[in-house]
C-alpha cells in the first residue's frame, strides 16, 4: 500500500502555499508542479490521497521558510486542526478522561495520526516519569526522508501539549525506517 493523506491535510497546506508571500513564496512555488496542486486540490477532503504530492508541498514550504520558521507555522494549523469535527472529540475525550494529568494529550497522538494518515508506520507513544517517547516505525523511506513531516509531527507534539500549557523540549532521532521523538518534561 502507497502511504495516504487524508485530502482535507494535504488541501490545508496548499493553501498555507497560497498564503506565503515575497521571497518565501517565490521560493516555495518553484519547487512545486502545477499538476501537484491541481490532484491535492480536485481530491475530495475526507478521502485518501498519496502522500507524495502533499510532501512536495509541504518540503518547499519548510525549505522557503526554514525549519525555525515551518515548525511554528505548522503548530499553529495544527492547533487549527484541533477544532476539526475529525480531530475535536478525541482531544476533547482525551483531557476529560486524563484530567490533571500532564501526559494525557500524547496518548492521544497515535489514535490522531491514524486519523490523518495511513500507511505511514505505526506510530507508539511510551510515558515515562520524565519523557514520552513517541515513535514511528515500519514508516516508509518518502516519510522519513521528508525534512517537512520530521517538523510536523514535533510540530503536533509541541500544539498537543500547548493545550494544556505543558513546558517542554523535544528531540527527534532517524533511522531508516523509523522516527523517534523524545520529549522530555
Amino acid at each position: 500500500m502507497e502511504p495516504r493523506v487524508r485530502a482535507k491535510w494535504a488541501q490545508d497546506s496548499v493553501n498555507s502555499l497560497g498564503a506565503l508571500r515575497g521571497t518565501a513564496s517565490t521560493i516555495a512555488h518553484a519547487r512545486v508542479r502545477a499538476e501537484t496542486i491541481e490532484t491535492i486540490r480536485s481530491a475530495w477532503p475526507m478521502g485518501w490521497l498519496d502522500v507524495a504530492p502533499m510532501l512536495e508541498v509541504d518540503d518547499a514550504i519548510c525549505v522557503a521558510l526554514g525549519s525555525r520558521a515551518y515548525e511554528a507555522h505548522c503548530r499553529a494549523a495544527i492547533a487549527k486542526a484541533f477544532q476539526w469535527p475529525l480531530l475535536a472529540p478525541l482531544l476533547r475525550t482525551t483531557l476529560r478522561l486524563f484530567e490533571g494529568s500532564r501526559t494525557a494529550p500524547l496518548r492521544m497522538l497515535p489514535d490522531a495520526f491514524g486519523l490523518v494518515f495511513r500507511d505511514c508506520g505505526e506510530m507508539k507513544s511510551s510515558v515515562r516519569p520524565s519523557d514520552t517517547v513517541i515513535t514511528l516505525t515500519l514508516a516508509p523511506p518518502i516519510i522519513v526522508a521528508s525534512p517537512a513531516f520530521r517538523l510536523g509531527i514535533q510540530a503536533a507534539i509541541g500544539a498537543t501539549l500547548e493545550t494544556i500549557a505543558f513546558r517542554h523540549s523535544i528531540t527527534i532521532e532517524a533511522g531508516a525506517d523509523r522516527l523517534t521523538f523524545v520529549v522530555k518534561y
